[in-house]
């Protein structure tokens, strides 16, 4: 909030055109409050600095999430860093385009990777093992890495980031992160730090960018350095002063200007400000409970605990508070704690408050804009509060809602598909079921089937798209041993359905089989490579599959198929007439040189980066070639390259491929352009275009593209086909992340409101597992 703190003649504190205690009583307590005029001030102290050195501002998300004031930052042309695919989907959600987000690393798994480089999302690698693990699923060849200088500072241990901790990759490591991309054929073409947390001076963070700088000058593919954030502002107010920008903007100009005229170097610079921006636009308001004294300490109880503001107890931070409701003409020295069972549970010692301070007073607790709410958590079964924002006119209004006590056990957040498709795009599912094994997977599709719920297998949705309604009923992705590879006997790989095609592919180079390679320029998963008989560069997966063992989804029964029994054609198989799930799949190979395997998968992976989107959101391959013809060709001599509706464009690399140019293309359009090539193409060639892609509605599987390439003229209102593109149906999702072997969830998120997740929970018990 501002810096000044205004009350009226009663001595209440004004937040807008509200006092706290008006804000408690009509959104709740606790309640955070942020103030849209601080946060856009905050943001043009830093642009304006950004402007004068030119650098680049990726803001870091983890600061504060809320989609009411990320979608500010995107109003004030400021870019954001994200860490997780979570921080992505909540960027997204506020209108981020994926162009505009820098992914850094941390722990991060290989599947992990393949959603990021799936968006086309600039990365930031912190481990030479991650570059490995990036490497196996990589699309974009250009990566940044983080780099741990020697020296980090912060006003607290944990918020260190530089020296003796997990971040970053050591500076004499930097030679070895080099020669790893090369195995990867990926290019490092930036270096990325961040050394602490809240500066109130610049010397040290000055003498961070000095260095970079000059390690940069020893490595020519360097095109982007990034100072990092940590910026600080003045939590106390008595003691502390903010980050100087007014006097550090020149000395940052000079020396970002003298390095690149006597470098000669093309670089661009960046910055990640998180805490700056968003940490004094925000406030917390929290009604006191109780008022005791116990050995001689004056206790004030409040309903504030650490579940919802951390930082006082994690780093012993300070938060100036006030108390909103009375000003006092004497004070007492106070501690305020808040309504957890912990001793810990302590929002400040020792603080002067109003000496007449009772219960029922609204205090206000100040600077908690950054690392607030982001940090919050349900410790103690405590449902989350409201966030509300105060805009440029004084008004409140709600940007997250308060949690109630339904949401405790249930954890009833929505789960949408786009997340689980290639293409990013789809609504939500009443379940979504992450079976480990047999066992699990079984007792599944038994309470499934017996209360006759729908339900669709999934791998990496390459070659699938939901409509905007979601799916009704439950999407299962295999997960566990479905992801593991193994040598079964000499020269044969076993993989589960789970497995992506580039793991594969990578599990075989390793192990000296070759005749798999092909696979590494396939997206998707074994079990998807298997049902569609997906094939690259001469190859399909008919020429290596042996056998597959199989679940007969209506017997419930576990089949073996030979390769002949797959009735494979092209991109085509058995799967597409029975009811089958693939559960492993066994490969041939033939023993070669790792050398040589590498040298065919950066073969087959150069062509396919001269031809093909790969950077791109797409499903893959729109439309199965025609025998003897292509499909791209064909629709590239019909002028359509570029072409499309809204964020759906037919590539203008590849005209066989539809691109999804922000990640948020609707279905309506993407259907629409669709149609501007099947008519196009039977109209100047003769041709009728058959689909590779699965289009699913809320209700059945609509095979779409078949009505329209068999009658060109058929409309979708012509169609017996009933879409409901918009209508969103007002259930709440089930995630379920594991099963226990006697079939209870182990961790999972569920919601009585919904018939179908009701009947998944209460059938999936011990006696329904077998």
């Amino acid at each position: 909030m501002n810096d000044g703190i205004t009350r009226n003649p009663n001595g209440e504190v004004l937040i807008g055109d509200f006092t706290a205690r008006e804000l408690t009583e009509r959104f709740g307590s606790p309640l955070y409050v942020y103030d849209e005029d601080t946060l856009r001030n905050r943001c043009a102290v830093i642009k304006e600095m950004c402007r004068q050195t030119k650098l680049n501002i990726n803001y870091a998300v983890k600061a504060n999430s809320s989609v009411g004031l990320l979608k500010i930052i995107r109003d004030e042309n400021i870019d954001v860093e994200v860490m997780t695919l979570g921080e992505i989907y909540t960027a997204s959600a506020a209108g981020f385009p994926y162009s505009r987000m820098l992914f850094v690393s941390n722990n991060v798994a290989p599947e992990t990777f393949k959603t990021v480089s799936d968006f086309g999302i600039t990365v930031c690698l912190d481990a030479v093992c991650q570059i490995t693990s990036y490497g196996q699923v990589r699309q974009s060849r250009n990566v940044y890495i983080r780099l741990n200088p020697a020296r980090g500072e912060g006003h607290h241990e944990k918020v260190i980031t530089a020296g003796k901790v997990k971040f970053g990759i050591d500076l004499d490591q930097i030679d070895s992160a080099f020669a790893e991309a090369k195995k990867w054929d990926l290019e490092i073409t930036g270096f990325c730090t961040h050394i602490g947390s809240k500066f109130n001076t610049y010397e040290v963070y000055h003498e961070n960018v000095v260095n970079l700088l000059k390690l940069a000058e020893k490595y020519p593919s360097i095109e982007y350095l990034d100072f990092g954030g940590g910026f600080g502002i003045p939590y106390d107010r008595t003691a502390e002063t903010p980050f100087p920008f007014e006097a550090y903007t020149p000395v940052l100009h000079k020396t970002l200007t003298d390095w690149v005229n006597r470098t000669e170097r093309k670089i661009k610079f960046g910055i990640q400000p998180g805490r700056y921006l968003v940490a004094e636009s925000g406030i917390c308001l929290t009604r006191v409970i109780t008022d005791k004294i116990n050995r001689g300490i004056r206790f004030i109880g409040t309903d504030l605990g650490f579940n919802f503001l951390l930082r006082p107890t994690m780093y012993d931070a300070y938060h100036e508070i006030i108390n909103a409701s009375r000003i006092g003409k004497e004070s007492d020295a106070v501690t305020v704690t808040g309504n957890i069972c912990e001793s810990g549970d302590i929002l400040g010692k020792d603080r002067l408050l109003p000496k007449d301070t009772t219960i029922g007073d609204i205090l206000i607790v100040r600077d908690t804009g950054a690392y607030g709410y982001s940090m919050s958590g349900n410790y103690n079964s405590m449902p989350r509060p409201a966030e509300i924002l105060i805009n440029r006119n004084k008004k409140a209004h709600i940007i997250r809602k308060a949690e109630n006590y339904d949401d405790i056990p249930q954890q009833a957040n929505p789960v949408p598909l786009k997340p689980y498709t290639s293409f990013k795009l789809g609504g939500p599912a009443d379940a979504v079921c992450f079976p480990s094994d047999i066992t699990e997977l079984n007792a599944l599709l038994h309470t499934l089937k017996a209360n006759e719920i729908r339900f669709l297998f999934l791998g990496k949705g390459s070659n699938t798209i939901f409509t905007e309604a979601g799916f009704r009923g439950c999407v299962i992705i295999p997960s566990g041993s479905f992801k593991e590879i193994s040598v079964s006997e000499p020269n044969i790989i076993k993989a589960g359905t789970g497995v992506m095609n580039m793991e594969l592919s990578a599990f075989a180079r390793k192990a000296g089989m070759g005749g798999a390679a092909f696979l590494s320029t396939i997206p998707g998963t074994v079990g998807g490579a298997v049902f569609m008989n997906a094939g690259a560069y001469g190859r399909e997966v008919c020429d290596i599959l042996v056998k597959s063992d199989c679940l007969d989804t209506v017997s419930g029964q576990i089949i073996s198929l030979s390769a002949e029994e797959h009735v494979f054609s092209y991109r085509c198989s058995i799967f597409h007439e029975r009811s089958l799930a693939v559960l492993f799949a066994y490969f041939r190979t033939q023993p070669a040189a790792t050398e040589e395997i590498l040298a065919d998968e950066q073969r087959m992976k150069l062509q396919r980066r001269t031809n093909q989107p790969i950077n791109r959101l797409t499903w893959g391959s729109v439309f199965k070639n025609p025998e003897g013809n292509s499909a791209g060709k064909l629709i590239e001599a019909c002028g359509l390259k570029g072409k499309g509706f809204g964020s759906a464009v037919i590539s203008p690399k590849h005209a066989n491929f539809i691109e999804n140019t922000d990640g948020n293309a609707a279905f309506a359009d993407t259907l629409r352009t669709v149609q501007l090539a099947q008519p196009r193409v039977k109209d100047k060639f003769g041709i009728s275009l058959s689909p590779e892609v699965r289009i699913y509605d809320e209700h059945d599987l609509v095979f779409l593209f078949f009505i329209i390439q068999n009658g060109t003229s058929v409309s979708l209102a012509d169609s017996t086909i009933d879409f409901e593109f918009h209508s969103l149906h007002s259930f709440q999702p089930l995630r379920i992340n594991n099963f226990t072997r006697d079939g209870i969830f182990a961790c999972g998120e569920l919601c009585s409101c919904v018939p179908v997740l009701s009947i998944i929970t209460s059938a999936l018990k011990p006696d329904a597992s077998s």
